[in-house]
């Protein structure tokens, strides 16, 4: 566990480099989707926008924590910097944003909404009903949006929802993932879920399609791991999940999951895609088959169109977890990174994505290298932030850090 994070901003070409906050032991800076220190392991960020839409503010959770080994919330506040003046100012009255139930998983609205989106719940504390509010930028206008059903409907019968954890915009700003928290009920013939990375958690989620103008919401799926992995179109339109299940997405039983299928959804139709299907039980980079196995990450992306799925993928051996690129009709899947020839004996590499350009034309991405459980003498774990293009696979190291989010100009 670190002992402390600080935030930096800079430019896409390697220069700009400036440190926005403290980097201090037991004081911790993090991205608007962390606040709670079992969050700040890498490969666990689900990411959402953390600029404002004009690139001049962030928003940011701030807190202190004397023993970082702890899991859990601990005390803290969120905030709006202005990154011309450096000044910053809190958006919830009060000292302490995660004191129960909380405010939860805050996601900065593109340009059309100029709005903040939240929970009323932190760190998944069930809460009567759970629902979205939004605000705007400076706190002001406090308002709900909308609140999911006091029940989620399951092929064992209702199950109370918890807590809606986590948010992402469409681009357009006229429509919102919500993912809401349940825990079904105990099932006849329990079989063994997939509890290892990337999926984890114990509880299960629903996800909804919220329309930002008249607060109603679709259901897009339910049966979804927890912490969520997920994304959405610009317009909205196209929606990537994980769901649970046997052969494929749209089995909602549990009684018959035996692992997670990657999962692409039409709204306009209700046609649902599952990624790799004809590998199901048997994917894995190498062709050597074998019962079924999640070999991808939570980080799944979807380009701004709905065209491409950037997901992060291990090879069989497990040292290296790298990035591919698939057409979300389950069709020309490409692979973008390829593992390093000088990797240190005793590591792990993996090739995060954190965000698509607008034009779907290039990935920023973080490159994780993790020492192994025998590597005694080397626990850190080194982050460096790349681009990469998609057309040739041309790949750009920025900086060494952990990417959150990517500011790019309106056309770019």
């Amino acid at each position: 566990m670190p002992t402390g994070t600080g935030l930096f901003v800079i430019n896409d070409t390697g220069s700009g480099y400036r440190q926005l906050t403290p980097l201090a032991s037991n004081a911790y800076y993090t991205p608007s989707g962390a606040y709670s220190s079992s969050a700040f392991a890498a490969s666990g960020y689900w990411l959402t926008k953390n600029f404002s839409p004009d690139g001049r503010y962030i928003q940011y959770f701030a807190g202190k924590l004397s023993n970082p080994t702890l899991q859990g919330p601990y005390p803290g506040k969120y905030y709006v910097m202005d990154l011309k003046n450096g000044k910053s100012q809190p958006l919830f009255s009060g000292a302490d944003d995660n004191a129960s139930p909380g405010h939860g998983f805050l996601a900065w609205g593109p340009a059309s909404s100029n709005e903040i989106a939240f929970a009323n719940s932190a760190n998944e504390v069930a809460t009567s009903p759970p629902c979205v509010y939004l605000m705007h930028t400076d706190g002001s206008h406090e308002h709900l949006l909308w609140c999911a059903p006091a029940d989620e409907q399951t092929p064992q019968g209702p199950v109370p929802t918890l807590a809606v954890d986590s948010i992402r915009w469409a681009g357009n700003g006229k429509a919102l993932l919500a993912y809401v928290s349940y825990q079904p009920l105990p099932l006849a013939m329990p079989k063994q879920k997939v509890t290892t990375d990337p999926v984890g958690g114990t509880a299960y989620e629903g996800v909804y399609e919220v329309d930002v103008q008249t607060g109603t919401a679709k259901e897009v799926a339910s049966n979804v791991p927890d912490p969520p992995a997920g994304d959405v179109s610009y317009d909205g339109s196209v929606v990537l999940y994980q769901q649970y299940g046997f052969s494929g997405c749209g089995n909602t039983n549990p009684e018959d999951s035996t692992g997670v299928s990657l999962c692409v959804k039409n709204m306009h139709s209700g046609k649902v895609t599952t990624l790799f299907e004809n590998n199901l039980g048997e994917w894995d980079l190498n062709g050597a088959g074998g019962w079924w196995a999640t070999y991808w990450y939570s980080q799944a992306l979807l380009s701004p169109d709905g065209s491409n799925v950037a997901v992060t993928m291990e090879n069989t051996q497990g040292t290296e977890a790298d990035l591919y690129v698939v057409r979300s009709d389950d069709s020309n899947i490409t692979q973008l990174t390829a593992p390093a020839a000088n990797t240190a004996v005793g590591s792990e590499i993996a090739w995060l994505p954190a965000a698509w350009s607008p034009n779907g034309k290039q990935l920023l991405v973080n490159r994780i290298t993790a020492p192994s459980a025998s590597n005694s003498k080397n626990q850190t774990t080194p982050s460096e932030v790349h681009v990469i293009a998609l057309s040739n696979g041309r790949d750009w190291r920025i900086t060494s850090g952990f990417a959150i989010d990517w500011f790019n100009p309106p056309g770019s």
